[in-house]
């Protein structure tokens, strides 16, 4: 799964937790916001560790509300996540659920 590269602020996204051949793991489709410090109240993790007060990384708005980012997701176009997800079963995942389980 290759990451967008470059996106606008306002574009339309989508974001996932994994995949497999059969199923994935789905954020939902959202926002993108930009470069953003990231909400240390979240409870944000990355590479298995609280990224340092004051950094930045894609933020994404879930249709929902949500916030996440970047770091915690594989994010690409709608278009291209509706293109990646094709014919496999899609689990719906909670970010918050996701975090709490880190």
């Amino acid at each position: 799964m290759k990451v967008v590269a470059k996106a606008n602020i306002g574009d339309r996204v989508g974001a996932v937790c994994e995949a497999d051949d059969e199923t994935v793991y789905f954020f939902g489709y959202g926002t993108y916001n930009g470069e953003q410090v990231i909400d240390q109240s979240l409870g944000v993790r990355f590479l298995g560790m609280t990224p340092p007060e004051g950094h930045e990384n894609h933020e994404i708005i879930l249709d929902n509300g949500d916030k996440i980012y970047g770091c915690e997701c594989w994010w690409m176009s709608e278009e291209r996540m509706k293109s990646f997800i094709g014919d496999r079963k899609v689990v719906h995942e909670d970010i918050k659920l996701v975090r709490a389980k880190k």
